[in-house]
């Protein structure tokens, strides 16, 4: 594995201006198994001779030093293995993760992800709660011991994430279930330190009496607010569902009607706490369909390009049935979940093993990856923090500051 920085000095001016700036701007990239920055640019103006002068070649002695000097503090902090264990919590929806697919293409990367789940092809969050010992049921802590299903998995194992995907039901019942889930989980004292995620899909597909799909704007379907008038899936797949869930699950009063939604008082299971009560971290979101919404915006600025380069020109290309994804789709999912659980740039993962034995095309999987990392770094409700600028610029002059001790600047 190695790594790549950019490092672009711009200079204007003429030397011995008295206001000279200096623009600078960051770019770490990395190819397959390193992190990806992207830095803003910003300006430094001194009121004296310029310390660079406006050759070009100083650029290049300042990018090549620079380099050396960001490549261990950026990529060693980044390329540290890492060990997950998650558990997940829903129906065919979230089986679009693809767990063994997950897995392979995480642990390309050198880190392990052990993994459970139990799901219901179907099954909103209440059902499963309310039916431990149906549908499909895998513990990689538990080996061949242990009971299936969460009833087991969730008090009496540790888990570092814990994935649970709403589904067709209003705000105020997933909200019920949602909780009875972690309650169970924080039986055990060390699951209060897990990151619990609700996973956010997409909108669905409709079809005609004749089984044809309906005209489908993506974009409107995802941007439609909440009304939390029935349990419809209209009304459930969209951001704002997501992100009323997300805040309620953090703060029972964060609702217009304080203790309400969607006209229904917020209530948990006899004998249940708050979340927040339980949790050392606040509840956060897998964004994919924000990722999508994204895909969408940039498959569709320029269509007839998108479907020669990529291969598809919208996201419901993605789309295998009115709900469930083709092995693109499967592939957008695991990258958006693997970026968001380690925190880092999917940017060079192998797509392969969602590829099912026909290799992507190489510039959708860029596309895929590099769209799912600008949506989740610094998304709100994602836990993955924006690259610090400060940092970078305080390692970028300690290069300067090696060059300036060599004699190179003058």
């Amino acid at each position: 594995m190695a790594a790549a920085l950019f490092l672009s000095v711009g200079m204007t001016g003429r030397e011995g201006q008295r206001d000279f700036p200096v623009d600078f701007g960051v770019r770490v990239e990395r190819v397959p198994g390193f992190f990806t920055y992207s830095v803003s640019e910003w300006n430094m103006r001194r009121r004296s001779k310029p310390v660079f002068g406006v050759a070009c070649h100083w650029g290049v002695r300042l990018w090549a030093v620079t380099a050396s000097t960001l490549f261990f503090a950026v990529t060693a902090a980044q390329a540290a293995p890492q060990t997950e264990m998650a558990y997940f919590i829903g129906n065919s929806v979230t089986d679009t993760i693809g767990y063994t697919a997950l897995e392979q293409m995480i642990e390309a990367r050198g880190h392990q992800h052990i993994w459970g789940r139990h799901t219901i092809p179907g099954a909103p969050l209440e059902y499963t709660w309310n039916n431990p010992f149906v549908g499909n049921a895998e513990n990689q802590q538990a080996g061949s011991g242990g009971q299936p299903g969460y009833t087991d998995a969730l008090p009496n194992y540790t888990w570092n994430a814990i994935v649970l995907q709403p589904y067709d039901h209003r705000a105020s019942t997933d909200y019920t279930y949602t909780s009875a889930f972690i309650n169970l989980a924080t039986q055990n004292p060390a699951n209060a330190d897990a990151q619990v995620y609700l996973m956010s899909r997409w909108p669905r597909r409709t079809s005609d009496g004749a089984g044809d799909f309906l005209p489908f704007d993506f974009r409107t379907l995802w941007d439609a607010q909440y009304a939390g008038i029935d349990n419809s899936p209209n009304d459930t797949e969209n951001r704002d569902y997501f992100q009323e869930l997300v805040g309620i699950l953090t703060d029972p009063l964060a609702t217009t009607d304080p203790g309400t939604i969607d006209d229904t008082p917020l209530e948990l299971l006899p004998g249940d706490d708050h979340p927040s009560a339980l949790l050392n971290k606040p509840i956060l979101l897998i964004p994919v369909g924000d990722v999508m919404y994204e895909l969408e915006n940039r498959l569709r600025s320029d269509p007839g390009s998108s479907l020669s380069l990529y291969g598809i020109d919208a996201v419901e290309d993605l789309y295998a049935d009115g709900v469930h994804l083709n092995d693109m789709g499967r592939f957008v999912v695991g990258t958006v979940v693997a970026a968001t659980l380690y925190k880092e740039s999917p940017v060079g993962l192998p797509s392969s093993p969602y590829a099912n034995g026909s290799p992507f095309n190489p510039d959708f999987v860029t596309l895929v990856q590099t769209t799912t990392w600008d949506v989740v770094k610094g998304h709100p409700y994602s836990g993955v923090p924006l690259p610090e600028p400060g940092t970078l610029a305080l390692l970028s002059l300690g290069g300067l500051a090696i060059l300036r001790r060599r004699g190179s600047l003058g």
